[in-house]
């Protein structure tokens, strides 16, 4: 499930995808473990994770800048 009363974190340059080694934009919590995913990994793992009581978290506000493409103004 994904936190809605906290649902963006932020991460830093040092975390790092547990799978790939790619930046971390997402972050799953069970007790006391933590996994960090890229998205692709975030995505891939996401329903397992869920399904097995783990609290997904993402770092909104830099996937919404991946994603957006520049506007080019004249």
């Amino acid at each position: 499930m994904i936190d809605t009363k906290n649902p963006s974190i932020e991460f830093t340059a040092e975390d790092r995808c547990d799978r790939c080694g790619a930046q971390a934009l997402s972050s799953y919590k069970k007790e006391a473990l933590e996994l960090l995913f890229c998205l692709h990994h975030a995505k891939r793992h996401n329903l397992a994770l869920e399904c097995s009581g783990w609290t997904a978290y993402f770092d909104f506000a830099e996937i919404e800048r991946l994603v957006t493409p520049e506007r080019v103004t004249a």
